[in-house]
């Protein structure tokens, strides 16, 4: 949860090794979402699963994006609210986005975003990463290297944490 706002902007890194059934992944609550589909595209949905526009290229498995969602609300008595998907390889920056719609009908504010698996299919491997919300403007790429395990795969953890 966060501060409510006329537009939500998220960016995340995502990547995965397997994807078997299509799962809703980010999910700006009660504005739009994207879903990751069984073929391993990105899909811009309205908040109640609708499509919009086309779906993303296939991602190749085992390769960091980064993605980016932004919500506007509409105004009262106007069907004029936005929803935008973005997908770039790596660190890039974004570009156009590759799905949108300004027909929209959410006229309140939002403070919530749900990410990771927000739809209950549990047969899907994949990470995600450097989630960062703003209300301005589309944050971009990381300034800092992603983590080793994105390289090498997941690890145990053994040792302390903290004192």
């Amino acid at each position: 949860y966060f501060t409510v706002s006329d537009d939500v902007y998220v960016s995340f890194y995502i990547k995965y090794s397997s994807v078997a059934s299509s799962i809703r992944t980010c999910y700006i609550t009660n504005g739009c979402r994207i879903s990751i589909r069984s073929d391993g595209s990105l899909r811009l949905e309205d908040a109640g699963g609708t499509a919009i526009g086309s779906n993303s290229s296939v991602l190749s498995n085992n390769t960091l994006y980064l993605v980016g969602l932004h919500w506007k609300k509409a105004t009262v008595a106007a069907n004029d609210g936005q929803c935008e998907a973005y997908l770039v390889l790596g660190d890039d920056n974004f570009g156009s986005s590759f799905a949108s719609s300004t027909t929209l009908t959410q006229t309140g504010q939002l403070g919530r975003v749900d990410l990771g698996n927000t739809s209950g299919a549990l047969d899907n491997q994949y990470y995600t990463d450097d989630v960062r919300i703003d209300n301005v403007s589309m944050p971009g790429p990381s300034v800092v290297a992603p983590p080793p395990w994105w390289t090498q795969g997941p690890r145990a953890f053994s040792g302390l944490i903290g004192r």
